[in-house]
């Protein structure tokens, strides 16, 4: 932390011995010399610079002042302002106290960084999510998704259709409500182990609608990989068979 002192005509007439650093122009700050002419961020401000002389103001300060912009370098100081006394003179002065903030102002700028980017990325899942429930709204087929524990988390409209259910009604129930074919809900659990042969791919299942009407489905399953085992997720396909 540096400082300076200044007279009411803005003429420096103290300063701490590395205060220059931080200086636009480090070789104007001399004793004699005009404040604005090394730190022009001072031009513009005279008035409140004479209102606080004068005491009509407390105090006046610039925050994250950029002196250097190399990304290998930086260099970002606050300037504080205040009124005092010189002990010889009597004469009122301005102490300016300069502070090197410069870690802090990096790592304020890599967290806004960080919180943009995490920002744009979910922006884009936003509107990816969008795009896919449009498509999934869209399909003719019935089509479920369940964790693996075969809770039911999203359907489309097709579902809502064909089982007379809405979709609130059935998200976080058991898929076993409207498929009730006990050996294919086995079976999809087991799809780690089936060979290709066995896969489940357009296996005729008894399903059950809202009514209690028993429908057959020619239903198709695959698994959602992910690094997570217990997160993966079920995708159920079904297409419409005959009525019974």
């Amino acid at each position: 932390m540096e400082y300076m002192a200044v007279d009411e005509d803005f003429l420096i007439t103290e300063a701490s011995w590395d205060v220059q650093r931080f200086a636009d122009c480090p070789d104007q700050i001399i004793k004699g010399k005009d404040i604005r002419l090394g730190f022009p961020e001072f031009i513009g401000v005279e008035d409140t610079l004479t209102a606080i002389l004068r005491g009509e103001q407390n105090s006046f300060e610039i925050r994250g002042i950029a002196r250097c912009l190399e990304q290998e370098n930086p260099l970002y100081i606050d300037v504080f302002v205040v009124a005092d006394r010189d002990e010889k003179t009597l004469q009122s002065r301005l102490i300016i106290i300069l502070e090197d903030v410069t870690e802090k102002m990096v790592l304020q700028q890599s967290l806004t960084q960080r919180a943009n980017e995490t920002s744009l990325l979910a922006s884009a899942l936003t509107e990816y999510k969008k795009y896919i429930d449009k498509i999934f709204a869209a399909l003719a087929e019935v089509l479920l998704v369940t964790n693996n524990y075969g809770y039911i988390k999203k359907i489309n409209q097709a579902t809502e259709n064909l089982f007379g259910y809405r979709e609130w009604e059935l998200i976080n129930q058991p898929i076993s409500l409207i498929i009730i074919d006990e050996k294919f809900l086995r079976l999809s659990k087991q799809q780690h182990y089936l060979s290709p042969k066995d896969a489940l791919k357009n296996m005729e299942v008894v399903c059950k609608t809202k009514t209690g009407e028993l429908i057959y489905l020619e239903f198709s399953c695959s698994i959602v990989e992910t690094d997570i085992e217990e997160f993966q997720d079920f995708i159920y396909v079904g297409r419409n068979k005959d009525k019974s």
